[in-house]
């Protein structure tokens, strides 16, 4: 008997065989306990606070990173499922630096700050960068929050 898996957009798998019977199954494209989003897994912590550090360095041991937002969508998804402020992994080291994501990339447009920020004042030594649903604000790298941790999907 021949059988084909395919994975379907809603997280199921499509099982097929040669006598073109078929049911679907569900497809883990994801780690338990985290949340598949446009071929990214997304990890969101509810039971305990941690500094940015401390949130960065979970989301590494769990072969992951702090979340980078790319775009609306993926801001809505995660604020559908995070009802206060969280982590992103958006920083900068100093007064006049650029803002990072972890990847290093530059931050480019700014699209999701809420209103009044980033500022232009400097009160941290190393600047983090909290998110809820009214948008980006600059926090100390010391203080303590929920965090979202992404990595890529599983591709079959």
């Amino acid at each position: 008997l021949y059988v084909d898996f395919f994975c379907l957009s809603d997280g199921s798998i499509k099982k097929s065989t040669r006598s073109s019977t078929s049911e679907n199954l569900d497809c883990n494209l994801c780690p338990h306990g985290w949340k598949n989003f446009n071929s990214k897994c997304y990890y969101i912590s509810k039971h305990r606070y941690n500094t940015w550090t401390q949130s960065k360095d979970y989301c590494t041991a769990h072969r992951a990173h702090l979340v980078i937002i790319d775009d609306e969508d993926e801001k809505n998804f995660i604020n559908k499922h995070v009802t206060t402020d969280y982590w992103i992994g958006l920083y900068r080291e100093a007064r006049m630096s650029a803002w990072t994501w972890v990847d290093n990339t530059p931050l480019g447009e700014n699209r999701f700050w809420q209103k009044g920020q980033p500022g232009n004042l400097y009160y941290y030594s190393k600047e983090c960068v909290i998110s809820n649903a009214a948008g980006w604000k600059k926090e100390s790298c010391y203080s303590d929050s929920f965090w979202v941790c992404e990595t890529e999907a599983l591709i079959f």
